[in-house]
């Protein structure tokens, strides 16, 4: 048997991210957020010339992983009147939960699609291996 080269190659993963299954992530999480706050922070959000709201977050790979394989359900931990959500990184980074801990990464929302696009961490870099969302043209795929 052939030891692993540490190659890029083809591999395995053992969960499957459908659309269908990425929607429904999406609609668990903006749930998690009273429809108001959604509803100004996706406005500040576009009249400052972005489309993303962020959510704060504590996932990662395995756990998006687990929720796309049925294993676990998004929920809310400490905070009872709803998630937070904000209109940039720059404001969300301000933010806290209402227990005063900062949030340790975010959930990043389209609100034009109303679609989870990426788990972040607290700088802008994404928590995940393989993306959520791959856009593309007509002549190549961007991540």
């Amino acid at each position: 048997m052939e030891k692993y080269s540490g190659a890029r190659c083809i591999g395995g993963r053992s969960s499957v991210r459908t659309m269908d299954q990425l929607h429904k992530l999406s609609e668990n999480v903006i749930a998690l957020v009273p429809c108001e706050k959604y509803r100004s922070a996706a406005i500040e959000a576009v009249k400052s010339g972005s489309m993303f709201v962020y959510m704060g977050a504590g996932l990662d790979e395995r756990s998006v992983d687990q929720f796309f394989s049925g294993m676990v359900t998004i929920v809310s931990f400490s905070n009872t009147s709803g998630e937070p959500c904000y209109p940039s990184l720059e404001l969300a980074n301000q933010g806290h939960n209402e227990d005063e801990t900062e949030h340790n990464g975010y959930l990043v929302v389209d609100v034009i699609e109303r679609i989870v696009v990426d788990l972040i961490n607290r700088d802008g870099t994404t928590r995940l291996k393989t993306p959520l969302v791959r856009f593309s043209t007509a002549d190549k795929v961007l991540v």
